[in-house]
């Protein structure tokens, strides 16, 4: 048993590093062809999904759209906010109170987070835990709102792993793919809504510029 578990052991350490490294730039397979651009793939799959989509032409604009998004929905005049940097270049209306960087809990309805990409081809948003980004905010709260940059948009998923990759070093601890409210029809085919996180998605897609 022991002879044969060094072997194992030693047939690993002799392969270990010896795997091409996965980039940007990695040899991937072949990908279908996207008709239009990412943009308007992206908010087409979103919207199948189950989500709603709104626009704004500036980070400053989210915090009217998160404002409006609140009164439509006869909700609560607070949220609590991950502390990306695109969300705190928004200008918040008074009325709206905001609970910044901390964990969600049961009793908070909304929340609202950053996305570091988005993928055009199957509408998926691609969020990252950290310190300033707790996984709770995606998926305790009734209400998701997401925030991404119209120039984080990528085509498919091998992208966005190579994207990732570049961009954190120190790789996240957790990667979330939201494709739309949580939903399921595992009972008698009949479709419920939050069934393992919000019920509602809304993705703010801004169309200003990235900030490095």
């Amino acid at each position: 048993m022991s002879k044969a578990r060094d072997s194992i052991l030693a047939t690993i350490r002799r392969a270990n590093g010896s795997f091409p490294q996965l980039t940007k730039d990695a040899i991937s397979w072949p990908q279908p062809r996207l008709n239009g651009g990412l943009a308007e793939n992206f908010v087409q799959s979103l919207k199948k999904a189950g989500a709603v989509v709104e626009k704004v032409s500036a980070e400053a604009g989210i915090g009217g759209c998160v404002s409006r998004y609140l009164q439509r929905e006869q909700l609560p005049s607070e949220v609590v906010v991950s502390d990306d940097e695109v969300l705190k270049l928004s200008d918040w209306p008074e009325l709206v109170t905001v609970h910044r960087g901390r964990p969600a809990t049961r009793n908070d309805k909304v929340s609202v987070t950053g996305a570091v990409h988005g993928i055009a081809e199957t509408g998926t948003l691609v969020l990252v835990s950290g310190e300033q980004n707790p996984t709770t905010l995606n998926f305790l709260p009734d209400h998701h709102i997401v925030v991404l940059r119209e120039s984080s948009l990528v085509a498919n998923t091998e992208d966005m792993w190579g994207t990732l990759r570049e961009r954190f070093p120190i790789f996240p601890r957790s990667v979330n793919l939201i494709s739309g409210p949580s939903k399921t029809a595992d009972v008698e085919q009949t479709l419920q809504l939050g069934a393992h996180g919000p019920r509602r998605l809304l993705v703010i897609l801004v169309k200003g510029e990235k900030i490095n």
